[in-house]
């Protein structure tokens, strides 16, 4: 077993969680370790989840201004933008949202930073 990172309560070898103390600077301590699946860790709800809301978001395109850089759909946390096959008058080709994920933006506003030619935005759209 190899030592992912380090954390100031735990350890992470591979997909193992070893509690603090269990390894003595060897990894042949750690069958003797007190072991906990990650997804028992990981796995935590916040208190208030049912009071919390998912922002949405309404992708705009301006297809004149785009120079096909890649960037919006590359970065795209939801992955909710594709590469359109419209092209704009210099011959590049524009983001689109992918069929499907017309509700899944997020609005992180993502896109609109990596766009070196500020030719995307979103908006939030009011849920209801």
């Amino acid at each position: 077993m190899r030592i992912l990172t380090h954390f100031p309560h735990q350890i992470i070898l591979s997909r193992t969680w070893l509690l603090p103390g269990a390894l003595k600077g060897a990894p042949e301590y750690a069958p003797q370790a007190q072991k906990v699946r990650a997804s028992t860790i990981l796995a935590r709800t916040p208190v208030n989840l049912v009071r919390f809301r998912v922002p949405r978001g309404r992708v705009f395109v301006i297809p004149e201004r785009c120079k096909e850089c890649n960037y919006c759909w590359t970065f795209c946390p939801e992955e909710v933008l594709e590469l359109g096959s419209e092209t704009n008058s210099n011959g590049y080709r524009h983001p689109r949202v992918k069929p499907g994920k017309e509700n899944d933006c997020v609005n992180c506003g993502m896109c609109t930073w990596v766009c070196p030619e500020f030719a995307i935005y979103t908006t939030e759209v009011a849920s209801g």
